[in-house]
């Protein structure tokens, strides 16, 4: 499926993403993350040339020559708390660790 139709697919903003976007007169990726990104591969796949503005600096479309995800991951939602699979680790005190440890030294036959 293409990254295209997998972002029509995420209109209820349930995804994180980062995305690099590669220019020719660049040696370091732009970072971006999804709605940024949007905005640019609007501009790029309507044909628009020009410079892009965004908080952190500007862009020119012309010099584009490609993009890819780096990261897709599920954003937490508010009031869903993740059930645990496991209980929650609670030591033993002291004093039960040597009770138990003694019990089974006898069970085994080995001194303590």
């Amino acid at each position: 499926m293409s990254d295209q139709l997998l972002m029509q697919e995420d209109l209820g903003k349930k995804y994180s993403e980062t995305w690099d976007v590669f220019m020719s007169n660049q040696k370091v990726p732009y970072v971006m993350d999804e709605e940024e990104y949007a905005v640019f591969e609007e501009a790029v796949t309507k044909g628009m040339k020009g410079v892009i503005s965004f908080e952190w600096g500007m862009i020119n479309t012309a010099f584009f020559i490609s993009s890819f995800r780096t990261s897709r991951k599920i954003k937490p939602q508010e009031g869903f708390k993740p059930l645990a699979l496991e209980e929650e680790y609670r030591p033993i005190s002291p004093e039960r660790y040597e009770k138990i440890r003694k019990e089974i030294y006898a069970k085994i036959g080995k001194a303590s």
